[in-house]
């Protein structure tokens, strides 16, 4: 399967789960509650507000096409993504949004929430990105409490709690060049990576 096979796969399987992909790891490592890291989504979103200025703009923290079907209309909408992201192939042929992809689906890109906190995450102007997220000063308390708690020092995001990006807020991110989007990619290539190598050494502790 190429590139352009596995990101229409991502974008239009509304079934996939990666959760449900490596079920019997995270009840081994004793998450009730899982959720992705890293939303493709996300991550994709950002990518088309920093190379496409000509068809996106930012309306506050929400990025929208400049020409829009109606007033409600998001670029961070599977709708959206779907139609047109065979428009965007300077982004797609971009090596290293490839090299995300190729890391997309191991068990570094999943980690244990709360209960309710997936969905809290998804709708926080955040665009799922947990460097955010976690780090957000309504949040940090509970992200470090809960992350450091003894039952869940397998989460192993200490670059994501305490990293370089740690303290760059929504707007930030909106405000990323070609640059660092790339270097951005970087990172949530190598947290996923370290995250991976972390977990299967801990599961073969048990």
């Amino acid at each position: 399967m190429d590139k352009t096979e596995i990101v229409n796969k991502i974008i239009r399987n509304k079934n996939l789960s990666l959760e449900q992909h490596h079920k019997e790891q995270i009840g081994k490592l004793k998450w009730e509650y899982a959720d992705v890291l890293y939303s493709f989504r996300g991550v994709y979103t950002l990518g088309i507000n920093v190379y496409y200025k000509d068809k996106v703009e930012c309306c506050g923290l929400t990025i929208r096409p400049k020409k829009r079907t109606n007033d409600y209309q998001r670029v961070y909408s599977a709708k959206f993504i779907k139609e047109n992201y065979s428009d965007f192939s300077e982004l797609n042929n971009l090596g290293k949004l490839e090299d995300f992809i190729k890391v997309y689906n191991e068990i570094g890109n999943i980690i244990p929430i709360w209960p309710g906190g997936n969905m809290h995450k998804g709708m926080s102007q955040c665009y799922d990105i947990p460097d955010i997220y976690f780090n957000k000063s309504t949040i940090k308390r509970y992200s470090l409490h809960f992350f450091n708690s003894f039952k869940y020092k397998n989460s192993f995001l200490e670059e994501v709690l305490q990293g370089k990006y740690s303290k760059i807020e929504t707007k930030g991110y909106l405000n990323f060049d070609k640059e660092e989007y790339k270097s951005f990619l970087v990172h949530i290539i190598k947290v996923i990576r370290y995250r991976t190598d972390c977990i299967e050494k801990w599961l073969k502790r048990k």
